[in-house]
């Protein structure tokens, strides 16, 4: 015989629905956790310990290890500079310098190094950069003859006549070569062989050229008013 069952009550092979009073205590569940929650941190903020004098002591704490710190760093900086000063004169000797160019002292090296430094900032910017390269250039092989000069007393003789600088061994690259120890990097015309630096020497003076292809015309060391 059949069990009959109350449709209102129990579903057949289903669980049983729920209650009015079920659905209301689930929806109100949420809206009582957030009432907790913000309870709880109204409670935690009221309770909580004044931080401020701490935060004061903190405060004073940092700004006198800072204070500290920058006299300590200041010293050290100082320290440092005088160091720097003190030792200056060992950067300028010339202890990684083989050959006779060791013999150059500092007091002279500087002042060469000076003299270059103006000659390049005299240089024609408005040439081509292979013409600045080649301004450059020479400036660099004037600063290597008159390093030359202020330890042998000469400069390397061609006996007057032109040579045109191809990093071979002519008279130019071997005198040098044996300056600096036996190694010496030869600047060379950019455009070589079709264009080159030219060098001639009679031993008490000397002369530099190249020719600047955007300007069309030679460039000279010494330039021709120091002459």
């Amino acid at each position: 015989m059949p069990i009959l069952v109350d449709p209102e009550k129990e579903l057949p092979d289903a669980k049983r629905r729920p209650s009015a009073s079920q659905i209301i205590s689930w929806l109100l569940y949420p809206v009582i956790m957030m009432i907790g929650v913000a309870v709880g941190i109204v409670i935690g903020v009221r309770e909580a310990p004044d931080l401020k004098p701490i935060n004061n002591a903190n405060r004073t704490f940092s700004n006198a290890k800072i204070v500290s710190n920058v006299n300590t760093n200041r010293s050290n900086s100082n320290a440092n500079t005088n160091t720097a000063n003190t030792n200056s004169s060992v950067l300028n000797t010339n202890i990684f310098r083989t050959g006779d160019s060791a013999k150059l002292d500092s007091a002279t090296e500087t002042k060469l190094q000076n003299e270059k430094a103006a000659s390049l900032a005299a240089m024609d910017r408005t040439a081509s950069f292979v013409d600045i390269l080649r301004q450059q250039d020479l400036i660099e092989l004037e600063y290597s003859l008159k390093a030359y000069h202020a330890v042998r007393g000469e400069y390397p003789s061609t006996d007057g006549q032109p040579l045109r600088l191809e990093r071979k061994n002519d008279a130019f690259y071997t005198a040098m070569k044996e300056f600096y120890g036996g190694s010496y990097y030869q600047k060379i015309d950019p455009e070589s062989p079709t264009y080159y630096y030219g060098y001639q020497s009679d031993g008490a003076s000397y002369r530099l050229s190249a020719y600047l292809t955007s300007k069309q015309k030679a460039f000279y060391l010494p330039a021709e008013s120091d002459q």
